[in-house]
């Protein structure tokens, strides 16, 4: 249960509060995109067999659901968003990011 409140309701409270006032159009625009993206990784992941998603391992699709719908999503909008502001070169954003999920898919692989 805490899965879910940690992958899809903390960052889209965190979005709407944060992101969606700076940038009322970048949600709908790249959040949908990141869905797709994030639920053909995963399902193509889980067919083959590289990861296995619990606390449902029958239905596997269900189990990635928040991190489809919350997690991904969410970090794909962020990113955008950082290479928007032109911070630094879009790359190194490209970067960050990617290190950032990995960190955080580490911790809920610790978390059990």
């Amino acid at each position: 249960m805490y899965f879910i409140i940690i992958a899809f309701i903390i960052p889209w409270l965190i979005v709407l509060l944060h992101l969606h006032p700076k940038d009322k159009k970048l949600i709908p625009l790249i959040g949908p995109f990141g869905v797709v993206v994030s639920f053909l990784t995963n399902e193509l992941g889980l067919y083959f067999g590289f990861w296995e998603v619990y606390p449902f391992p029958d239905s596997k699709t269900i189990a990635t659901l928040p991190f489809n719908l919350g997690l991904f999503p969410i970090l794909g909008c962020y990113m955008i968003f950082f290479i928007k502001k032109r911070m630094t070169h879009p790359y190194f954003v490209v970067f960050l990011a990617t290190l950032f999920t990995t960190i955080l898919e580490f911790i809920f692989v610790l978390m059990g």
